[in-house]
């Protein structure tokens, strides 16, 4: 058999070697962005999920860290998200409850992130965020901790046990106003920046906060007490743009969803040991905590939860708040 000229020997060799090994998906990056700055404590897990995906997805996926508020406003990141100006939000859900009425089960929601992916849950949410946000649900960050109202000064106490807020002025947001109501309290939304001048100017008596960060803000110094039962959880979340979800190869979504579900299970432990921390730190510095009876107690907790499933059921079917709150809440 005659030899074939170098050149062309060259070439069959090397179509011969490119048939033999099979060519692997190019690596891919998605840009991340979250609503909290970089250094905030709610960042932590997300920042350690980032690092595990890129040490573990060299040449299959990266996740390249964009910035907070300082890169995309908090209230222009859902738009910037569904048009794809970046991939990746991590931050509180609550951001897109204009848009998917769905996100407010969050808040309402009384069981772990494990619990609520093993039993199907976070599979509803995925089906409202891909059908009205053009968005995939990947992840939820925000079991681990909890909310209570602060108060400055010993609030009353009624003669069922229990404890009377009525007509206290006290910060919260709009989520907490059908709350605030069912318990008398006068509803004041003041920025966090403002809360501690609120609070030592006496424009608010209280706080209804999560059970973090106090301390770091200085504002123990001017709540002390603590109102019993705790209420609500967190909502921040994972939230990817649909379309490049759906762009990644089979390879790269198993590695970004498993990483999540680990994430989910860090940032429980991480915020449940964080308020854990935070508890201490109130407490050595005088915080007492104001206990109703075991039967007020209960009826306190149910109305905070059933005012956020009311809200619910004015922007949603009933059919779809028993479905969510079956699956989000444990009676």
């Amino acid at each position: 058999m005659p030899r074939l000229p170098p050149v062309i020997a060259s070439a069959v060799f090397a179509t011969l070697v490119s048939l033999a090994v099979p060519c692997g998906a190019a690596e891919t990056t998605l840009k991340v962005v979250t609503v909290f700055a970089r250094n905030h404590m709610f960042n932590v897990p997300a920042l350690e999920m980032i690092a595990d995906v890129n040490a573990r997805g060299k040449g299959v996926l990266q996740l390249q860290y964009i910035g907070g508020p300082e890169a995309i406003p908090p209230a222009e990141q859902l738009s910037a998200l569904q048009r794809g100006v970046f991939d990746v939000f991590i931050g509180a859900a609550s951001y897109y409850d204009g848009q998917v009425p769905e996100t407010g089960a969050l808040n309402a929601s009384n069981k772990t992130a494990m619990a609520l992916r093993a039993g199907g849950a976070l599979d509803l949410l995925n089906k409202a965020y891909n059908a009205k946000a053009n968005a995939q649900y990947l992840g939820y960050f925000g079991s681990g901790y909890t909310f209570h109202i602060f108060l400055k000064a010993e609030p009353k106490r009624a003669a069922s046990g229990a404890i009377d807020m009525k007509g206290l002025k006290i910060r919260g947001a709009s989520i907490y106003r059908p709350f605030y109501d069912t318990q008398g309290i006068t509803t004041v939304n003041v920025q966090v920046p403002e809360m501690y001048s609120a609070l030592e100017r006496g424009v608010i008596e209280g706080i209804g906060f999560p059970l973090l960060g106090l301390t770091g803000l200085g504002w123990d110094k001017q709540v002390r007490y603590r109102v019993f039962p705790p209420f609500w959880q967190g909502d921040i979340s994972v939230i990817a743009n649909l379309d490049a979800w759906r762009k990644l190869d089979p390879k790269a979504k198993a590695m970004l969803q498993n990483a999540v579900i680990e994430a989910e299970k860090k940032a429980h432990a991480y915020f449940q040991a964080e308020s854990r921390d935070e508890e201490k730190k109130l407490l050595a510095a005088g915080m007492k905590d104001v206990q109703p009876s075991a039967e007020e107690g209960r009826k306190y907790a149910a109305a905070a939860f059933n005012s956020l499933w009311e809200q619910l059921g004015k922007r949603l079917s009933k059919a779809e708040v028993d479905t969510l709150r079956k699956a989000f809440y444990g009676e």
